[in-house]
């Protein structure tokens, strides 16, 4: 299985905090690759699996991607929890606004 037919595999396996991570390491290799990508295509119609493997993608270890992961975790839930208290502050506004003009 090639790394292409590894990561379709994968895909529908990720959290959104894998995906974040994932997200974020691609960002910083991004023009990386986009340089090598694009040097490429200006000599050649088609990149080559050779071409692909010939990447060094930098991932940090694992203990420190389930940091990252758990650090990407806990600030899903802190944006949700404040999204709560902003929708409930709204709904308090409109009522009070409702009342001051009856």
């Amino acid at each position: 299985m090639d790394f292409i037919e590894k990561l379709r595999d994968q895909q529908n396996k990720l959290t959104k905090s894998e995906i974040k991570l994932g997200n974020y390491i691609a960002s910083h290799n991004r023009e990386v690759i986009y340089d090598t990508l694009k040097a490429l295509s200006d000599n050649t119609k088609t990149i080559t699996k050779e071409a692909l493997s010939s990447f060094d993608v930098h991932l940090p270890q694992f203990k420190e991607q389930a940091k990252i992961g758990s650090f990407f975790k806990q600030l899903d839930d802190t944006i949700a929890l404040h999204q709560r208290k902003l929708d409930l502050f709204k709904e308090q506004k409109k009522g009070l606004l409702q009342k001051m003009f009856v």
